[in-house]
């Protein structure tokens, strides 16, 4: 399990590229990043609400299903300039 997390993390950059770019531009499929941010937002709600059922006083948990559709979205590209500054000791600071 832990590998599989592991390399989708990888993957990730190149699969929202292909949905959010390649798709709508070169195939003009709109109609599958629709159904991937809606997904996206269903998997959040699901995971909000057994947040919300395991800790009934908390007051954050509405805000999962955008947390989720945000780390698709933007959170999977800052791996590639981490990855591109790994062997640079400063992590782009000085």
């Amino acid at each position: 399990m832990f590998y599989m997390e592991f390399m989708s993390s990888f993957i990730l950059p190149v699969i929202a590229f292909s949905i959010f770019f390649y798709r709508p531009l070169f195939l003009d499929s709109y109609w599958f990043v629709l159904t991937f941010a809606v997904g996206q937002l269903l998997i959040g709600l699901a995971i909000g609400i057994d947040y919300r059922f395991r800790d009934p006083s908390s007051k954050n948990w509405i805000y999962k299903p955008l947390m989720n559709l945000i780390s698709v979205v933007l959170l999977s590209w800052v791996l590639l300039p981490a990855l591109w500054g790994f062997r640079k000791k400063g992590w782009l600071t000085r």
